[in-house]
């Protein structure tokens, strides 16, 4: 299946976003657009003046070379529904910019009233700044956009031919074995559809116990509020008296069928309509209906970082590994004491139960101010950004405050406020005590 590329269209009125499949096609529709669409007009910045000349071309553009394409008869509506003289914008979509196109869409009835740039700025101090940050950012970084709505698979097809991106093995060496399906994020934060193929068993194994296992446990109490489903569906978690929790949901679940250790719950949660989790502990709630419970795994900092690592390495795509030859190596191997990035987490405006992950490629090799690379991973409310570590294009390990301050202002312009935490640790973090909010038998 074809991965979908988007384009949003905005005028005064509405805010329109166009898929585009397969990507090949975008620069081509794009540019066309843009072509008739500015042909006539003395500068191309955004944003655009509507002209009838403009409007009739593009719609006469649109009919002609993309008919067949279902969603380009609502972009043609749009175009023709446009008042002529007013402006719009058009920008690759990228959905972390939800927020700033809203505010670009503040600023068109300014233009459409024909107000200066002068009076603009004075008006919408916040647009000029929002402006000038995407104009930026789309100058800076290549974004590569990985969410659940397409099926990704990175890597040779035919196992004879496959080589891992691990550890280097073949099926030619006799020893290596590609018989498992390889999750580049893993299965139990709700991925069924990111894959990479030349990732061989041993090191499938080897991460599975010894970093994405560390993830999964950093994660276990938001995957128990939020009912994230792994691959055999709602996890059942252990705590530390002996008994059990889990995520229900009484519309979903199957009466007829043995609930093991939950046995004896059937009843209250078909009649109390849970959706939510049930601890079966002996210990009483709170006044509020809480009650603490400690899960009795742990989890290493450093492999946490190593599995968001990971991801960004399994589906980058195979042919632009050539600079994460340490990072690789790192990932593989490496278990040192060492330093690395803070992790920059936001509060997610959306729930999001299957993971969503965002790769950002720097367009200027020389510019060593910023990280060569970093991804974000998207999961229930939580939005991970992380600097894939060395690489041979950084010179900096931005570890530093200094180092780090310029990518660090960046995402806090499009961002706004956020949290650090360190991964560097080797040293296994017991899961904190934690209130939680819970549906309680005794």
């Amino acid at each position: 299946m074809d991965v979908v590329a988007k384009i949003v269209f905005i005028d005064e009125q509405r805010l329109l976003i166009m898929e585009m499949s397969p990507v090949a096609e975008v620069n081509p529709f794009l540019n066309g657009i843009l072509f008739n669409l500015t042909l006539d007009n003395v500068s191309n910045e955004q944003p655009i003046k509507m002209t009838c000349e403009g409007k009739n071309r593009v719609v006469d553009f649109l009919g002609r070379k993309y008919s067949k394409v279902k969603e380009v008869n609502r972009l043609i509506k749009f175009f023709r529904d446009v008042p002529i003289q007013n402006y719009i914008y058009i920008y690759p979509y990228n959905e972390q910019f939800n927020e700033l196109y809203d505010t670009l869409k503040e600023s068109l009835p300014y233009y459409n009233k024909g107000e200066t740039d002068e009076t603009i700025a004075l008006e919408m101090k916040e647009y000029m700044e929002v402006k000038g940050n995407i104009q930026k950012y789309l100058d800076t970084y290549e974004i590569q956009m990985i969410v659940p709505e397409q099926k990704v698979i990175k890597g040779e097809k035919d196992k004879r031919k496959r080589k891992c991106i691990y550890c280097g093995g073949s099926v030619k060496d006799g020893k290596t074995r590609y018989q498992e399906i390889a999750h580049a994020i893993p299965e139990a934060l709700g991925n069924t559809k990111f894959i990479q193929r030349e990732e061989c068993d041993a090191c499938n194994d080897y991460f599975a116990r010894n970093a994405e296992e560390d993830l999964c446990n950093f994660l276990v109490w938001k995957r128990l509020q939020y009912g994230l489903k792994g691959k055999n569906g709602y996890p059942i978690f252990q705590l530390t008296d002996g008994r059990y929790a889990r995520f229900f949901d009484y519309e979903k679940e199957e009466y007829e069928s043995d609930w093991g250790c939950f046995e004896s719950i059937k009843a209250f949660v078909k009649e109390n309509k849970v959706k939510g989790p049930v601890v079966i502990s002996n210990q009483k709630p709170d006044s509020s209906g809480n009650i603490k419970i400690t899960y009795v795994k742990d989890y290493v900092p450093q492999h946490v970082y190593k599995t968001f690592v990971k991801c960004v390495i399994g589906l980058i795509g195979n042919e632009s590994l050539f600079p994460f030859v340490k990072t690789i190596d790192w990932l593989r191997y490496g278990n040192d004491n060492i330093q690395l990035p803070d992790v920059v987490l936001l509060k997610c405006k959306r729930l999001i139960l299957e993971p969503e992950l965002y790769i950002f490629t720097r367009k200027k090799l020389c510019d060593y101010r910023i990280p060569y690379c970093y991804g974000e991973l998207r999961i229930l409310d939580t939005i991970f950004v992380f600097i894939i570590p060395f690489t041979e294009n950084d010179k900096y390990d931005f570890v530093d405050e200094k180092e780090c301050r310029i990518f660090l202002e960046m995402l806090r312009n499009q961002y706004g406020r956020y949290e650090t935490e360190n991964f560097s640790s080797i040293v296994p973090r017991k899961i904190d005590e934690q209130c939680v909010i819970s549906k309680q038998i005794i």
